[in-house]
């Protein structure tokens, strides 16, 4: 019976003594419980935007294999294209260099045609 007592007293002493660390344990052990809730909410969460962008991204690859095929299909139209482009351009540059030697054989002839009328001018003198 002694030992049954002092048992008893030294487990009574031991639940005073840790009360508090027990309740603290119990309160933590909830919000464990909960933040384990939480986290395993988020971790679902997470898995069904990673499984909405593989989605996104199977999607996108899908638009870009469309896109290619688009501009597959025309390229020899553009390659054609670009071929004018670069024609034009080279008739542009030429006209613009025409257009400058024209100016200056118009500068040329004005003065022939200026000396010229200065020359007849002269010899008009000659018959007065």
């Amino acid at each position: 019976a002694d030992i049954r007592e002092t048992d008893s007293r030294l487990e009574r002493r031991i639940a005073d003594e840790s009360s508090a660390d027990v309740s603290r344990r119990e309160g933590l052990e909830r919000e464990r419980a909960e933040l384990r809730s939480e986290i395993a909410a988020v971790e679902a969460r997470l898995a069904e935007l990673r499984a909405e962008e593989a989605r996104c991204s199977s999607d996108v690859a899908a638009c870009e294999v469309a896109i290619d095929a688009v501009r597959t299909k025309y390229a020899s139209k553009a390659r054609r294209l670009e071929v004018k482009r670069a024609a034009l351009a080279t008739a542009r540059a030429e006209l613009g260099a025409s257009e400058g030697d024209i100016g200056a054989r118009e500068a040329e002839l004005d003065k022939m045609v200026c000396a010229h009328s200065a020359l007849l001018g002269e010899r008009s003198g000659w018959l007065d």
